[in-house]
């Protein structure tokens, strides 16, 4: 006997989802017998327009599903969506977008949506400086770093792992030192091999 309850329905996709299945997510909804309003927003894709797209392509880049996310970016462009990157996102949202470009190597498209959206969120940054330290672009990460400093946002542990990261790629060791130092005043432990490697 098919399941007739619109909320058990929901829950399912919602539950497929979260586990990163989106073309299972998709076919239970197609498949629904009715949908209401909370299934629209559970799908995130009403309007197949660049936001809902992109909820759905972060999403699954955040599970670490570049690949697939890198696909679906493609089947969006193909379907008509053009991509911007004028939107205002939150700081989640943004860091998650700049991982995902940084991830398909679109470190371009990073720039453009830091620009874009000017946030004084560290985790934003530091999605950023991660994102030039991936793509082997360490002289560039370390000028996120400085920004950030000159900025007066506070780095966070992972901002400084990565700054570190550079330095060692580019056995910078006296850079890498005022960095460490800087951590160290700041009361922040950073990565210990990192550390120990810029010392030795």
């Amino acid at each position: 006997m098919p399941v007739r309850d619109t909320v058990c329905w929901n829950s399912m996709i919602k539950c497929c989802l979260d586990c990163g299945d989106l073309n299972m997510a998709m076919a239970l909804f197609d498949d629904m017998p009715e949908r209401n309003v909370v299934s629209w927003t559970t799908m995130e894709m009403p309007r197949r327009n660049v936001i809902s797209w992109t909820s759905v392509i972060s999403g699954i880049d955040q599970r670490g599903r570049s690949d697939e996310g890198s696909f679906l970016f493609r089947q969006m462009v193909v379907s008509g969506v053009e991509p911007t990157l004028s939107y205002s996102f939150d700081a989640f949202v943004t860091a998650s977008l700049v991982t995902f470009y940084a991830n398909c190597k679109h470190i371009d498209n990073c720039c453009k949506i830091c620009n874009a959206n000017l946030h004084v969120n560290v985790v934003v940054w530091t999605a950023l400086l991660t994102g030039y330290g991936l793509n082997r672009k360490h002289e560039d990460a370390l000028k996120v770093f400085g920004d950030v400093i000159k900025l007066g946002i506070l780095p966070n542990q992972s901002s400084f792992t990565s700054a570190l990261n550079s330095c060692c790629e580019l056995e910078a060791l006296d850079r890498g030192k005022v960095i460490h130092t800087t951590a160290i005043k700041l009361g922040l432990e950073t990565d210990a091999f990192v550390a120990n490697s810029l010392i030795e």
